[in-house]
């Protein structure tokens, strides 16, 4: 079973939703904007409460939780 956050990680390549999504957590992590942030609850607060997410990003991010959800 592969945890969210490190799914996530994986997914910066592709040129999608999903991909725009991940490399926007990508860019976090690398600022050390979220340590410790690892559960999907935790990680759409953060974007949702740190970055003032658009509707668009968190229905990306939504898509890429219940896709991630799908693998387990």
């Amino acid at each position: 079973m592969t945890g969210f956050r490190a799914w996530l990680r994986k997914q910066t390549r592709r040129d999608d939703r999903i991909g725009d999504i991940a490399r926007d957590f990508e860019d976090d992590v690398r600022r050390k904007c979220m340590p410790g942030v690892h559960s999907p609850y935790g990680i759409l607060s953060h974007i949702e409460g740190m970055h003032d997410a658009s509707g668009r990003a968190v229905e990306a991010f939504q898509a890429a939780e219940q896709e991630w959800r799908q693998t387990q």
